[in-house]
C-alpha cells in the first residue's frame, strides 16, 4: 500500500507548474512533469505511475490521445484527459480512449480534486475479469486520501453491515460499501465468494477442513450454499 505518484504531461509550463503545485497540496507525489509523448514514456517505462493528467493537444505529432491509447495498452493505469477544447469533435476523438476523467482548463484545486476522485472510482470499476486487463491493484479512500492496494495484499473482505473490512497483513481498512459491489473491482482467478459475508484470496488459503477454510491463519467460514461451487474451484 502506498500514497499514489501522478505523471503530468503538459506542454503549457505555467499550467503544468500549477497543476504540479495542486497535486501536491492534495498529499500526492508527482513522479514526472514532462511536455509531450516521447518524454512520457519514458517516465512510464522508468518509474511507477498510478495516474496520468494529459494535456489533449501538445503541440506534437504525437498528441495526449496517441499517449492515452498507449497507456491503454501497455501501462493499465487510471488517467484524465486536460485541455481547454470543450468542442464536439475533440470530445468525440478523447472518448474512444475511454478515459477514466475530463478536466477542462483553467481548473482549480477543487476541480482537480475531483476529477482525481471521479477517475480512481471510475478505474476501480473497469472490469477486471478480463486477462488482458492486467489489473493488479486497486484505490481505496482511507481517511481522507486514496491509497493504492495491491490486490495480491488481500488476504480476504469481510461484509460489516453497510461496509466492508478488507484485511491485509498490515492492516484492515474499512470502507462504505457492500460485499456485491466491492467484488466487482477483483479479478475472479484470484478471489472467490465462500459466504455471504466473506470473499477471500485463493492464493492466500492455507488449508480447507469442513466448513472452515484457514485464510493466513483466519477462519473463514464456507456456507452451504457456496460450498459445492467452491469445491468445485480449487478442484476438490
Amino acid at each position: 500500500m502506498s500514497l499514489f505518484n501522478v505523471l503530468i504531461v503538459e506542454d503549457e509550463f505555467i499550467i503544468a507548474e500549477d497543476a504540479g503545485e495542486i497535486v501536491q497540496e492534495l498529499g500526492y507525489n508527482v513522479i514526472g512533469n514532462v511536455r509531450n509523448f516521447d518524454e512520457a514514456i519514458e517516465v512510464l517505462k522508468l518509474k511507477k505511475v498510478d495516474i496520468a493528467l494529459i494535456d489533449i493537444n501538445l503541440g506534437e505529432e504525437k498528441d495526449g490521445v496517441d499517449l492515452a491509447a498507449e497507456i491503454r495498452k501497455t501501462y493499465h493505469i487510471p488517467f484524465i484527459f486536460i485541455t481547454s477544447n470543450s468542442d464536439v469533435s475533440t470530445v468525440n476523438r478523447a472518448k474512444v480512449q475511454k478515459p477514466n476523467g475530463y478536466l477542462l482548463k483553467p481548473f482549480d484545486k477543487k476541480d482537480l480534486y475531483t476529477s482525481i476522485e471521479i477517475a480512481l472510482s471510475n478505474y476501480n470499476i473497469e472490469p477486471v475479469n478480463n486477462d488482458a486487463e492486467k489489473k493488479d491493484f486497486i484505490f481505496i479512500k482511507d481517511s481522507n486520501t486514496f491509497v493504492k492496494l495491491k490486490l495480491s495484499d488481500i488476504w480476504f473482505v469481510k461484509s460489516e453491515g453497510n461496509y466492508v473490512s478488507i484485511k491485509t497483513e498490515k492492516k484492515s481498512y474499512l470502507i462504505r460499501s457492500s460485499l456485491k459491489e466491492f467484488s466487482v473491482q477483483l479479478p475472479t482467478n484470484l478471489f472467490f465468494q465462500t459466504h455471504k459475508s466473506y470473499l477471500i484470496n485463493l492464493d492466500c488459503i492455507d488449508s480447507i477442513s469442513g466448513q472452515i477454510v484457514m485464510v493466513k491463519s483466519f477462519e473463514v467460514p464456507i456456507g452451504r450454499d457456496f460450498k459445492d461451487s467452491f469445491m468445485k474451484r480449487v478442484n476438490l
